[in-house]
């Protein structure tokens, strides 16, 4: 009896180790590496879906075109050459909203990503804009012409 719960504590540790080895926050996964757009594809509701790939360091992302890095503590690194999106690239913060949303503020603007899917280096990303450009102002109403 005694050499049953031993092997049955054993195997309850080795569950629990291998359960906590695995992130269960799809987050650990996207900090602490860069990620290279690659390209753009439109869902059945007309909504932009972005595809980033997983690259080693900034100088793959810049050789590939544009992308960002999101690190642990919450900053946000947009990785671009200045030619090729002619201005400097922001940096900014994030934070995550819920399980697959993020809020990015990066200069001086607010995104939300809501993360589609990300496997094996691969990430597809929604952009919903910016949310702090003023609202438009309704059209001044015209007086009646007596």
């Amino acid at each position: 009896m005694k050499r049953q719960i031993v092997i049955l504590c054993a195997c309850l540790l080795g569950y629990a180790s291998a359960l906590k080895a695995q992130p269960n926050d799809v987050f650990e996964n996207l900090t602490g590496r860069y990620w290279v757009y690659d390209n753009s594809v439109w869902d059945n509701q007309g909504k932009s879906v972005h595809t980033f790939l997983e690259r080693v360091n900034e100088g793959q992302v810049l050789a590939k075109g544009t992308g960002f890095y999101l690190d642990d503590r919450g900053t946000f690194q947009e990785v671009a050459d200045e030619k090729k999106i002619g201005g400097k690239p922001c940096s900014g913060t994030w934070t995550k909203e819920n399980a697959n949303t993020m809020k990015v503020i990066c200069g001086g603007k607010v995104w939300h990503y809501k993360i589609v899917q990300h496997k094996e280096g691969t990430l597809l990303l929604m952009i919903d804009g910016e949310f702090n450009k003023a609202k438009p102002k309704a059209p001044a109403k015209k007086p009646k012409k007596k």
